[in-house]
């Protein structure tokens, strides 16, 4: 997928996606064509 592939880190599951390894960069968001990601910050 397009989304994964995006990924500097390499992370290979959308699962881990928030866990220790992401770094909430956002390219996964930007890169996924069928809009299934977002990046919401709560307070």
């Amino acid at each position: 997928a397009a989304c994964l592939a995006a990924c500097p880190m390499g992370i290979g599951e959308l699962t881990a996606i928030g866990g220790p390894e992401c770094v909430l960069c956002g390219r996964c968001v930007q890169a996924c064509r069928e809009g299934a990601l977002r990046l919401v910050i709560r307070p």
